[in-house]
């Protein structure tokens, strides 16, 4: 019984209370931004098929005596399993294409053709992912600006109706005179 209550209590570290209102924000800045992010989203997962496809075609060798040991044999270590290995599949092709179109490069034993597609990847990852992060940046800039303007424009209402009351009150004086 007692587990229980440890447990409960440990879940309520997990307590989303104190982010509701940054989940919030950042739903309403998706919301507000959705075409433009999924265009870049799309881009980005676009260019990580095409580069995994063309890794997968130049670094498999289906030939080699090395690359018909199967990906789960346990005398090979991670650090030494041959790129035919790792491109054996195209599953396994995008998670490694994925790190590299990340500007990460934990590896870097590739063909000649491999190490091209790479300079142009970095290129192109580059571009697609600053685009990305331009445009969410963009996206909470022009939330929180909107956000301040509104905040502006409710504060000019209440000065407005301060003068108001303070002419009006002005006004009662100078007539009780």
């Amino acid at each position: 019984q007692t587990d229980c209550w440890v447990l409960l209590r440990l879940l309520r570290l997990f307590s989303l209370e104190p982010y509701v209102h940054s989940l919030h924000t950042l739903h309403t800045v998706m919301r507000l931004n959705y075409r433009a992010l999924i265009r870049a989203g799309g881009a980005m997962v676009t260019a990580w098929f095409i580069f995994a496809t063309l890794l997968y075609l130049f670094e498999r060798n289906p030939d080699d005596e090395e690359c018909i040991k199967k990906p789960n044999d346990k005398s090979l270590l991670e650090e030494d399993i041959p790129m035919c290995l790792r491109y054996n599949d195209m599953l396994t092709a995008l998670q490694y294409t994925i790190v590299h179109l990340f500007g990460d490069y934990p590896e870097t034993t590739y063909t000649l053709p491999s190490k091209l597609v790479h300079v142009a990847s970095i290129m192109m990852g580059i571009a697609i992912l600053s685009t990305f992060t331009g445009l969410f940046g963009a996206s909470f800039v022009d939330f929180i600006k909107q956000g301040r303007d509104e905040e502006i424009q409710q504060l000019d209402q209440s000065r407005i109706i301060a003068a108001g009351r303070a002419a009006s009150t002005l006004q009662r004086v100078f007539r009780m005179r």
